[in-house]
């Protein structure tokens, strides 16, 4: 039985950004939530159940596995890199990972809760969908990946079971849909300035018989895995049924070999060529000539089918309040991040729509153009003003602005000065769980941050900010003089 402990791999990974997942500091999930007794779903390593955050009765998911239960050293590798992955990956249409809790038999999971089930529920509830319902589907699902790939990390496991809907009885044409378990996920070098993308990469056999890719089946395969898998699934949702069948796992593996998509079948009688061609596409056998997430979300089909009805939700404030944001020290910032990462994403909606609007290509991240055009749509024209907001908010010169810092800088104060959620931050940067933030802890925090690179340059700045934030003076930041940081600038 390898070393139980989780708790350095849990406390060095965070969520992409800056949004640290906090140590909890020993404390119970008890302490945080209220777990229902009835567990709602099962995974690789665990069951979840929902629970209400103390609070503010947010309800959330919770995944809870048993220690006892990975038997072996791989086993346990595995549910560290998903956590990895999970905790490092930050885009609308991913289940958001908030937190962990971690005890002597138990390791805790506290996940955005989605109640409008499985993708694949919706297929086999209505059998088949038009195709645009699948295309609103498909971009929210190819924009995910192509967020997940251009960080190279490929899925592998991609199926309707493992995409979640977030509202129960909304259409699914109106409804959100979030990627799930990354318990076959793998990170892979992902060289964007190339386009040696679809070269092997993976050698372990992974996914589920109807939608893998047949080059998996040889043990010799790339992130383009994922795209195949795209295109079975878009395939499911027109038809009504996936494109290969069989008795057993060995006769539908046989079909996947041959890698043959019928397309000539009565259900695809009415279906647009584009919505074909796109399909064959995804479906090359060969993965060089298969498309790239990219190219999918840039695919006629998709421009033609998919409304962009979130651009309309753009707010003629908009540039008002990241500049705002970017003008106060990185304290608050980092911990706003922290706190827009955790807020209900029914209280975002309206944010996270806006985001989508203005990513354009669908990336995950906003690029200058991408702000300089969402600024146009709502008459601001000063793009000077823009370019200097965008660079103050783009610390790292990545060259792009990523989900939960555009929320941290739009959110309302009504949202993010509920004292629960505030309290989570403040535990984050309390790592000791002494109940006040120490000046080596503030260090620590803004350093794995790296929100700014220049906080690395010295520690003077950080002893500014430290003094600022320290009221009284006596070396320590309590919840009190936290909060009234928080509500300053």
């Amino acid at each position: 039985m390898p070393n139980p402990s989780l708790g350095a791999d849990l406390k060095s990974r965070g969520p992409a950004h800056g949004c640290i997942l906090p140590n909890n500091n020993g404390l119970s999930p008890n302490e945080t939530y209220d777990l229902d007794t009835d567990a709602v779903g099962t995974g690789a390593f665990g069951t979840v159940r929902k629970a209400k955050r103390k609070g503010t009765n947010m309800t959330i998911a919770v995944k809870i596995v048993k220690i006892s239960a990975i038997t072996s050293q791989s086993s346990m590798d595995a549910f560290q890199n998903e956590i990895s992955i999970h905790s490092d990956l930050d885009h609308p249409n991913i289940v958001r990972l908030y937190e962990t809790f971690e005890d002597k038999k138990q390791v805790y999971l506290a996940m955005e809760l989605c109640i409008g089930g499985e993708l694949f529920d919706a297929i086999v509830e209505q059998s088949y969908f038009s195709e645009g319902t699948a295309a609103i589907v498909m971009k929210q699902i190819a924009s995910a990946l192509f967020y997940m790939h251009s960080r190279g990390v490929a899925h592998r496991d991609l199926k309707p079971e493992n995409f979640l809907l977030k509202e129960k009885g909304v259409p699914l044409e109106k409804n959100s849909i979030k990627v799930i378990d990354f318990g076959m996920a793998k990170r892979f070098d992902h060289q964007p300035t190339t386009q040696e993308g679809d070269m092997p990469t993976f050698k372990t056999k992974a996914g589920t018989a109807f939608y893998v890719a047949p080059e998996v089946l040889s043990s010799k395969y790339s992130e383009k895995c994922d795209v195949w898998s795209l295109g079975t699934i878009l395939y499911t949702l027109l038809a009504g049924f996936p494109p290969f069948g069989g008795e057993t796992d060995e006769d539908i593996l046989k079909e996947v070999r041959r890698g043959v998509v019928s397309l000539s079948i009565k259900e695809f009688a009415q279906i647009s060529k584009d919505a074909k061609d796109l399909i064959r596409m995804m479906c090359k056998m060969d993965p060089k000539l298969r498309l790239s997430t990219e190219q999918v979300l840039n695919s006629s089909w998709l421009y033609s089918h998919a409304n962009d009805a979130a651009a309309s939700n753009l707010s003629g404030d908009l540039i008002e309040r990241l500049k705002k944001f970017s003008s106060v020290n990185r304290f608050k910032k980092a911990a706003l991040n922290i706190i827009a990462h955790r807020v209900d994403d029914d209280q975002i909606k309206k944010l996270r729509d806006t985001f989508i609007g203005m990513d354009r290509n669908g990336d995950g991240q906003l690029t200058l153009a991408e702000l300089k055009d969402g600024c146009k749509a709502v008459g601001i024209t000063d793009f000077e003003e823009v370019k200097t907001v965008f660079q103050s908010l783009d610390a790292d010169s990545s060259g792009s602005i990523g989900y939960t810092e555009f929320l941290a800088g739009m959110i309302d104060k009504k949202n993010y000065l509920q004292e629960e959620l505030c309290w989570e931050a403040f535990r984050t940067f309390d790592r000791d769980g002494s109940g006040s933030i120490e000046i080596e802890e503030l260090k620590e925090m803004l350093k794995d941050q790296s929100l700014d690179k220049r906080v690395l340059a010295g520690d003077k700045d950080v002893e500014e900010l430290f003094k600022e934030a320290d009221k009284n003076g006596d070396g320590q930041i309590t919840f009190d003089e936290f909060m009234e940081m928080l509500r300053g600038q």
